[in-house]
């Protein structure tokens, strides 16, 4: 946990948010629970973790894929050849159900809605090699390469800083050689809850994301502490209680603050950079949109790779509604009265990403508009205000 806490990873998409963070909050909880119960034949234990999954599936969509590492337990369970109770997993998947029943219900009334996420990405025709080469980079991700999604990663670095990339190596090394069932379980563990990264067959390019990975924070820093403790416990061999506190002490004092002044400089130097750098100012439109005091007659014309039209509303005070309005549809405003605004794509020292068409198709309709530059800093950040008054 000390380290999980001052980890960049966990830290930025916590800081971005939304339903994110709800991926590794219930996940650990649930096989916490879980793996307890199946060291101590703890009934309370099971129903514990059945009551977490059920929570987690009313949270973000990428914890669905926490029943399947409850099957998958239940299967190293088996081949481990311990003592096992059924009844056990029967009040845990009991409990899980019961909490989950709202969301059930809904899925069965309204299955459409449910499976939006899933049911928007297009088929692949041969999705085998994708999917395989989606699950190497997913792997990577730890060590490597954490994706391109700049919103919510620091592009192309590793997702652990160099003191937990090195013991999570170290502590995986030492799990393919040892194969005892807890050790089998990480490694399922791990495998698993990055699913719903690799499983972004349609568009691979969004593999791996920290986010849809998430919930693999959870077992990753369980092994860089258990790898921590090995080492130790490895130094501390033939010294007295008084000097294996002592060594204790000064390693983890020392890979702890290497770690923290390094995550530090992840999340509030370089991606706070490049999140000021690339992230659009919808904050800023936001303010425009409160400042003209009437939010329905006001629209964003969309721009490819550009704002998402439905978070300067959300600043502006107005959450669940979307301002965009395509160029195409712009005459569809002439019926509704003045005074009206329109907001679109401005690049006052790059005209190719210019919206002009936009401006063109503004001014033959409303030629008695005003166009307004709204300055940003840095400069691309920049949109065009076109204001209607009343005749």
């Amino acid at each position: 946990m000390l380290f999980a806490g001052v980890a960049y990873w966990p830290n930025v998409i916590s800081r971005i948010g939304l339903r994110f963070p709800l991926y590794p909050l219930f996940v650990a909880p649930t096989f916490y629970f879980l793996l307890r119960g199946l060291r101590t034949n703890s009934r309370n234990d099971f129903l514990l973790s059945g009551l977490f999954l059920g929570l987690g599936l009313h949270g973000y969509t990428p914890f669905r894929i926490a029943p399947l590492l409850v099957l998958v337990t239940f299967l190293l369970h088996l081949l481990s050849r311990r003592p096992i109770r059924l009844s056990h997993y029967a009040l845990l998947l009991f409990a899980a159900l019961i909490v989950f029943l709202p969301l059930l219900r809904y899925s069965l009334e309204f299955p459409a809605e449910f499976w939006n996420r899933a049911a928007s990405r297009a088929v692949v025709p041969n999705p085998a090699p994708v999917f395989v080469s989606n699950l190497w980079n997913a792997l990577l991700m730890f060590n490597v390469n954490n994706g391109n999604i700049f919103v919510n990663s620091i592009v192309h670095r590793p997702a652990l800083d160099v003191v937990t990339g090195a013991l999570f190596l170290l502590g995986l090394t030492l799990l393919l050689a040892r194969r005892r069932f807890l050790d089998l379980w990480l490694v399922a563990a791990i495998l698993t809850l990055i699913l719903p990264s690799a499983l972004s067959l349609a568009f691979p390019v969004e593999n791996p994301a920290l986010t849809r990975a998430g919930g693999a924070l959870a077992p990753v820093f369980v092994l860089v502490g258990m790898t921590l403790d090995g080492l130790l416990s490895a130094f501390s061999v033939g010294l007295k209680r008084s000097g294996e506190a002592v060594i204790a002490a000064g390693v983890v004092g020392i890979l702890f603050a290497a770690s923290a002044v390094q995550n530090y400089d992840l999340v509030f130097r370089q991606f706070a950079a490049q999140y000021d750098r690339v992230v659009w100012r919808t904050s800023e439109m936001g303010e425009v949109v409160r400042a003209f005091g009437n939010p329905d007659r006001v629209w964003i014309v969309p721009y490819e790779q550009w704002v998402d039209t439905r978070l300067p509303a959300l600043w502006a005070g107005i959450p669940n509604r979307d301002l965009g309005l395509p160029r195409g549809k712009l005459a569809d405003t002439l019926q509704l009265p003045a005074p009206k605004l329109f907001i679109f794509k401005a690049s006052p020292l790059a005209a190719n990403f210019n919206d002009m068409a936009t401006l063109e198709e503004l001014r033959r309709l409303y030629p008695q508009g005003e166009l307004t530059l709204h300055e940003s800093e840095p400069w691309w950040q920049s949109f065009w205000v076109y204001f209607v008054p009343v005749r």
